[in-house]
């Protein structure tokens, strides 16, 4: 019984705690930077391409160089 005690404070025990949370506060910081850039190349190919229709619109034709897509 007593071996099963110290088993399970040493699973809980205050050293092992902050590390997992370390771990998971870095899995988390990783998962929202990756989640960030997915935006960032989406809201710019969105520009690039709203820029192309306001050319088109005013006559002035469109820029095929997409600086994302190439």
């Amino acid at each position: 019984m007593l071996h099963n005690n110290l088993q399970s404070r040493l699973r809980l025990s205050p050293s092992r705690v902050p590390t997992e949370r370390q771990a998971l506060a870095a899995q988390e910081r990783n998962r929202v930077k990756e989640a960030t850039r997915r935006l960032r190349t989406h809201a710019e190919k969105i520009a690039w391409h709203l820029a192309e229709m306001a050319a088109a619109a005013a006559g002035a034709g469109g820029n095929s160089s997409h600086p994302v897509h190439s």
